[in-house]
């Protein structure tokens, strides 16, 4: 019975266990530098490609390189099982394989691709090769099994450089003009912008549009025709058309605007914040007068404070010589009051924690061998005799001590209730 349940769980296992995905077909670009002073240049045009050209919408050229490199990948493949064959001297598999036939399914593509970039350290050889060979990038191209080249130039003139960015995809002899700009003294930021709408454009075949955020926009929650929506590094990728935006934030009030994005565009997007006026609040602590540090700055030296125009998200600080210090953050308005309090250095450090405890159990089992004392001295009272007055004095003494010691031991606990309310 034991096997028939075992081979029922394995045929389900077989049968329910999901098959293994193919692996999604990546567009893969290498980023070359033709001079040994562009490596700089080259970690900006990795950067660049990275933020704006993630995503490839393949075109029929682009599927037919795919496909290739799948047909490659598979007559590779091949061919080392026919070596493998040849090594074993199995005449048999050589047989199978030269009668097999190599098939390629079709590719199957969705609407868009991921892409990869490789930057690939200055080789000098393999730069001067590059930059006069075509038959040079192919070999690079097939070696390193990528899709394309993006190649790095420059050109000194006078105090300016002349930066020209090519792609160079496989199987085409005339690379593409990506950007050719003047940079004076090696300042290279400047094409980040054109560089990137360069590359979005080679990327997205207009079937996209970018809308690239400003600075101050960067902090707000933003919706996008109703639906809540995160930017990938101040950019934000949406279908061409236009588009309804919403950017909410504690402390400014929305900010509504419609655009109209076209097709394989980078559009930027600013806007004017208005802070919102929230009403006063005041903060009072428990623990009486002391500093209170509002955004790094000391504001008041007081058992509360009170701030007329609160800006949200805020932190406020207090500190008091014998307490920890007591951080308080708001993200939104909690009201118009609030009351604070901070706990106690005694109970705030480890060490001082342990002398406490210390001493508390310490005066604890001193409670519980004078009552055992008490009781002790009383049973043997009863057994000896409670006329002998040595033993009215030791229950009239060990009981007193008792007492006194169990008074002790009830004003500690009510010194660690008190401690343990103090935590807001």
């Amino acid at each position: 019975m034991v096997r028939v349940a075992a081979r029922i769980f394995l045929l389900l296992v077989l049968f329910c266990a999901p098959l293994a995905a193919e692996p999604e077909p990546t567009f893969r670009i290498g980023i070359v530098s033709l001079g040994e002073q562009n490596q700089a240049l080259s970690e900006l045009v990795f950067t660049t490609a990275s933020r704006y050209g993630s995503t490839l919408f393949p075109a029929s050229s682009h599927v037919r390189l795919l496909e290739l490199k799948r047909a490659r990948t598979e007559q590779k493949l091949w061919e080392e099982e026919v070596h493998k064959a040849y090594e074993l001297h199995d005449l048999d598999a050589l047989n199978r394989l030269n009668e097999e036939k190599i098939v390629v399914d079709d590719l199957s593509l969705g609407p868009s691709i991921p892409v990869s970039y490789t930057l690939v350290p200055y080789d000098e050889h393999l730069s001067l090769a590059l930059a006069k060979s075509v038959q040079a990038r192919d070999w690079l191209l097939s070696k390193e099994n990528w899709d394309g080249l993006f190649l790095v130039r420059s050109e000194s003139l006078d105090r300016f450089e002349r930066i020209r960015i090519e792609f160079s995809p496989r199987n085409q002899q005339e690379p593409q003009l990506l950007l050719d700009r003047l940079v004076d003294g090696g300042r290279y930021q400047e094409l980040a912008q054109p560089l990137g709408e360069a590359i979005f454009s080679l990327v997205s075949q207009d079937k996209q549009s970018v809308l690239a955020l400003s600075d101050e926009l960067l902090r707000f929650s933003l919706e996008v025709d109703g639906k809540e929506q995160v930017s990938r590094q101040g950019l934000l990728f949406l279908s061409p058309g236009t588009h309804s935006l919403v950017f909410r934030s504690a402390s400014y009030e929305p900010i509504a605007l419609t655009v109209d994005l076209k097709s394989g565009a980078v559009q930027e997007v600013g806007a004017t914040l208005h802070p919102l006026t929230h009403p006063p609040l005041v903060v009072h602590s428990y623990d009486g007068v002391g500093t209170w540090v509002l955004e790094g700055n000391v504001v008041a030296q007081a058992a509360s404070i009170s701030l007329s125009v609160p800006s949200y998200p805020l932190m406020l600080t207090f500190e008091k010589e014998g307490f920890s210090r007591r951080i308080v953050q708001l993200e939104r308005p909690v009201g118009t009051s609030l009351s604070i309090s901070s706990l106690s250095q005694e109970l705030d450090d480890s060490l001082l924690i342990k002398d406490t405890q210390k001493d508390f159990y310490k005066r604890l089992r001193n409670t519980i061998l004078l009552f055992g004392a008490y009781v002790g001295s009383l049973s043997l009272s009863k057994t000896v005799g409670i006329d002998n007055p040595l033993w009215q004095v030791g229950m009239v003494g060990t009981s007193s001590v008792a007492l006194v010691s169990a008074a002790a031991l009830v004003m500690e606990m009510a010194r660690y209730a008190a401690w343990a309310g103090t935590q807001y």
